[in-house]
């Protein structure tokens, strides 16, 4: 979906869904295949010339920490406790209780 401005495009809440299902579809055979050869091949396309397969990965795991951040003080905001804050769904289901609880 490279170059596609998906909040141009995706309109409906349908639309949304199904796209963001088809960027964990897409990347969860990224990450499948992923092999302890694969891992070091270089790949060509990307932003500042080769790298390798491993690090593209990498970057896609350190963005969605990033997004998931970014959407934790965004529901706090709204007054939502996230889902990782929840009681009995926090690290280890310890049973804890988000802040502000």
């Amino acid at each position: 979906m490279q170059g596609v401005s998906l909040e141009m495009t995706k309109t409906t809440r349908a639309d949304i869904i199904k796209a963001l299902a088809d960027s964990f579809a897409f990347c969860d055979d990224a990450f499948s295949s992923l092999t302890d050869q694969s891992v070091n091949e270089m790949i060509t396309g990307g932003r500042g010339g080769p790298q390798a397969r491993g690090a593209i990965l990498l970057g896609v795991i350190a963005h969605d920490n990033e997004m998931y951040g970014i959407s934790t003080v965004y529901q706090r905001l709204k007054g939502q406790v996230p889902p990782s804050s929840q009681r009995g769904r926090g690290p280890g289901g310890g049973g804890r209780q988000g802040r502000g609880q």
